[in-house]
């Protein structure tokens, strides 16, 4: 429970999840995204921590590179943390993260269809 503590201690420092927190602690129907489960942050349903906390690029290494993980990308990566955790700019970080990884941008698919050569057309007789 030492990293749950520490998600906590951090919270205690921030300014704007502090104010989120007063807010549910007074009224729990006021922000409908926000909410406290056990005592804790929760974001539609996910854990709130702070981007700044040192274990979240071990997290983000263990998500891409282990065999759970598989180098699948930021889409991939971004989709199966975020169904547990939840930070503020989540998405950039995971993306800047996955950036300079060769083996995740060699195994992204290309999303636009493969090129062909072109084709001639006829000629109209009739404009």
């Amino acid at each position: 429970m030492q990293g749950l503590e520490k998600i906590e201690d951090e919270i205690q420092n921030d300014i704007k999840l502090q104010t989120i927190l007063a807010e549910l602690k007074e009224n729990r129907e006021t922000n409908e995204n926000y909410t406290l489960e056990n005592e804790r942050l929760h974001y539609k349903g996910r854990l709130v921590i702070l981007a700044t906390l040192a274990w979240i690029s071990k997290m983000m290494k263990e998500f891409r590179i282990s065999p759970l993980g598989g180098h699948l990308g930021v889409f991939c990566i971004s989709k199966r943390i975020a169904q547990s955790l939840y930070w503020i700019e989540i998405k950039r970080d995971i993306k800047e993260f996955v950036a300079p990884c060769i083996v995740c941008q060699h195994n992204k698919y290309l999303a636009s269809s493969p090129q062909r050569l072109l084709q001639t057309l006829p000629i109209p007789a009739v404009v």
